[in-house]
């Protein structure tokens, strides 16, 4: 047995430290109980025998390091036990026990849009994007992945109606990817809200993305997909969305479009088709108000 610095740590603390060691799948994260009482020394000697890498994070990494970080870095940490972490996520299936944010995250608690689409979007999801967003972003906030193409028009389009936008990242908030979002990423820290449900070294994994995408749906009251092809990350989230019981709204396209087949298909699956920002704002009134 041993005595690391964890064990004087706050419950609150505690689950912040082992987020930001990022190996503890939710089960045993949950299994800790640290909400209530903390992790005991017995509990972290069992951790450390299934995670063998634990006890090196815990020498390498003191508590210390992450509080200089966090300050250097405008990292505000909102656990699950905090006022302050969203209820709508609370409500998904194995919430993030961390939310890492860095900005305004009074925005957590205003009502919120998904908004998600292809990378490589066409003139006419361009064309959509333009139409929708004026509108959109004075009812909503807008969720989105910072991804290229369709994500980043997303923020940049509701930045310019001086909306307000939430970008959640699939690494950690000192990783800027893709880097030509880099600029767009550092502009929504600064004056919107930046999130990551991934530990603050967590560098580019694919596996990342998908986690991001239930964190976009989670966040969110309802998920718009602008444009998509039939496997596509927009698709995962909108199917987040559709398990976690919200509301799907989906674009209709050209039918000989690859970038739209996957919106077709939504609706053809029940997804409510948008043709402009009032279908949204009227299918989701009794929920703003």
């Amino acid at each position: 047995m041993f005595e690391p610095a964890i064990l004087n740590l706050t419950p609150r603390e505690q689950l912040i430290y082992l987020s930001e060691y990022g190996q503890l799948t939710y089960e045993e994260l949950s299994q800790l109980n640290i909400e209530d009482q903390g992790v005991d020394e017995h509990g972290i000697w069992q951790l450390t025998q299934k995670h063998q890498t634990l006890s090196q994070f815990l020498q390498q990494y003191s508590v210390e390091f992450f509080r200089e970080l966090y300050q250097k870095e405008g990292i505000n940490p909102i656990t699950i036990i905090d006022n302050e972490y969203p209820e709508q996520l609370k409500e998904i299936y194995h919430p993030p026990p961390v939310l890492f944010t860095k900005g305004n995250h009074s925005l957590l608690k205003t009502p919120s849009l998904a908004i998600v689409g292809s990378r490589k979007m066409s003139e006419y999801g361009q064309q959509v994007m333009t139409q929708l967003m004026p509108a959109l972003s004075r009812y909503f906030t807008i969720v989105s992945g910072l991804a290229c193409g369709c994500d980043a028009m997303a923020h940049q389009t509701c930045i310019k109606n001086q909306g307000q936008t939430i970008g959640v990242i699939g690494t950690g908030l000192l990783t800027a990817y893709p880097k030509q979002n880099k600029s767009l990423q550092h502009q929504i820290a600064t004056h919107h809200l930046l999130v990551s449900p991934l530990p603050n070294l967590s560098g580019v994994k694919r596996w990342h993305f998908p986690f991001r995408n239930r964190v976009i749906a989670g966040l969110s009251m309802g998920t718009c997909v602008i444009e998509a092809k039939i496997r596509s990350g927009s698709l995962i989230t909108a199917n987040y969305a559709l398990q976690e019981n919200r509301n799907v709204y989906s674009v209709p396209g050209n039918i000989f479009s690859e970038t739209s087949e996957g919106c077709n298909q939504l609706i053809q699956l029940g997804a409510k088709s948008v043709l402009s920002a009032k279908d949204i704002i009227e299918d989701l009134e009794g929920i703003i108000t």
